[in-house]
């Protein structure tokens, strides 16, 4: 009686493709946004700014607040 299911090879070979197929959108941001987001500051960025960011509907916006972002570490 068939048990609904894959074999394990058959499984670890879908899985490989899924990530296969995922793994080079996850390198390549799709915008120099989220770029400088989860690249350039992904460290030092504090939570609090990084859902500001997030909420921000512009690109105009967005390039204030990465203005300011540095503005405020610049010593």
């Amino acid at each position: 009686m068939p048990h609904g299911g894959g074999s394990p090879l058959s499984l670890a070979l879908v899985l490989a493709a899924a990530l296969a197929v995922s793994l080079p959108a996850w390198q390549n941001p799709s915008t120099p946004y989220e770029k400088w987001l989860n690249e350039d500051v992904v460290y030092i960025i504090a939570d609090a700014e990084r859902a500001a960011f997030e909420h921000l509907k512009t690109n105009e916006e967005r390039e204030m607040f990465i203005g300011q972002f540095w503005q405020r570490r610049d010593p």
